[in-house]
């Protein structure tokens, strides 16, 4: 007898289970995850079992987009002094990683 395995799909932002169940011969690619605990939409693919999330180049422009404005907003609202302080918290947080 010829069993198929399956398994129930994880929500990659909370680690909840999904409503989504896939089996071993399933393959999606750019398949919307829905998860019913956090109500977040994750795009993911799916091929051998193997679940990732799919990055377009539309998602990552608007992440980097995100993180230049963010920066520079962060930039803008501290002095000089704390500008110096966020530097001093940077390299010793590299020196610490470098020495580990």
């Amino acid at each position: 007898m010829l069993t198929i395995i399956s398994e129930w799909i994880y929500c990659p932002v909370c680690g909840n289970k999904t409503r989504t169940m896939i089996r071993e011969d399933t393959e999606l690619k750019n398949f919307p995850l829905y998860c019913p605990k956090c109500k977040q939409e994750t795009i993911i693919n799916v091929q051998d079992m193997k679940i990732t999330l799919a990055v377009s180049k539309f998602m990552y422009a608007a992440a980097i987009d995100n993180t230049i404005t963010a920066v520079f907003q962060c930039l803008s609202a501290i002095s000089v002094k704390g500008f110096f302080m966020l530097f001093l918290r940077w390299f010793l947080l590299v020196a610490f990683l470098y020495l580990t």
